[in-house]
């Protein structure tokens, strides 16, 4: 036992976060790729782009074998043992998600007319994304995402969309997000693991209040009253009342990843609902 952890859990938490792509990437010569800086900065100009780039923290990850692998994931992944989920500690964390959080578990769902049984859904997805806040991912956001856009050429479009959204979070003094902070190796931010592409849409609606669940002011992804006020107002938006599985799978894109990722949210969703 460390710090009061068992070590199997420990073990389990490692686990997770290398499921989720947030164990340190082995570092890519930004030279060897088509793309580059230059190319970057020729589609999106802002000084603030440019510091990012000056940032000593920058640096280039290998990640194109790493989305492969997780294109791969099935089902059976997140049901194994050895992912946690479906344990009984995975259950234990579930529950206590839910008794813990409970004010704004409840004050989330009435916000965006949710329906009660959203609740065990929401903590399934922190469980899944975050390991209900207890990871510790060693990638940093604009470096995944440059990453992204050197390496993987499918995925360019999807890069540059999720820069400018970060730009856009950064310069918005009502969201409070850095540069640099802790992501998934795809540039995945926050407790509720949102791609930075949303916080353009945050900032375009106004959107900040009403993410801003315990209420300090700014929607903060790393808060987790306000990435339980995400995850409410994804499956509103996507219309978790008409159809709660295509409202899930969207939260993780499409693919047949997607439906892996959407078929577990729901099965653990409805055993700790139970």
């Amino acid at each position: 036992m460390k710090n009061g952890i068992p070590k199997k859990q420990i073990v389990l938490i490692l686990f997770l976060a290398f499921a989720a792509g947030c164990l340190s990437s082995r570092k890519a010569p930004e030279e060897t790729y088509p793309r580059s800086r230059h190319t970057l900065e020729s589609k999106i100009e802002t000084e603030t782009l440019s510091r990012f780039f000056e940032d000593s923290r920058f640096e280039v990850y290998e990640v194109a074998q790493r989305k492969s692998n997780y294109d791969q994931i099935t089902t059976d992944f997140y049901r194994s043992p050895s992912f946690g989920l479906f344990t009984p500690w995975g259950e234990m964390q579930a529950k206590r998600f839910i008794r813990d959080y409970e004010f704004y578990l409840k004050k989330a769902v009435n916000r965006f007319n949710l329906p009660p049984d959203a609740i065990p859904v929401i903590s399934a997805l922190a469980g899944i994304e975050y390991s209900w806040g207890q990871l510790n991912p060693r990638h940093s956001v604009f470096n995944s995402l440059y990453s992204v856009y050197l390496q993987i050429p499918t995925h360019e479009n999807f890069a540059l969309r999720n820069i400018r959204g970060l730009i856009d979070g950064v310069e918005n003094p009502l969201i409070k997000i850095d540069a640099y902070s802790p992501s998934s190796f795809m540039g995945a931010v926050g407790y509720c693991q949102l791609m930075p592409m949303w916080f353009t849409r945050i900032t375009k609606d106004g959107l900040e209040e009403k993410l801003d669940l315990d209420g300090d002011g700014v929607f903060d992804p790393f808060s987790m009253p306000d990435a339980i006020a995400f995850f409410a107002w994804y499956l509103s938006e996507n219309g978790f009342n008409r159809n709660p599985r295509t409202a899930v799978r969207l939260y993780n894109g499409s693919g047949p990843a997607a439906e892996a990722f959407a078929d577990a949210v729901l099965e653990f969703a409805e055993k700790i609902g139970s």
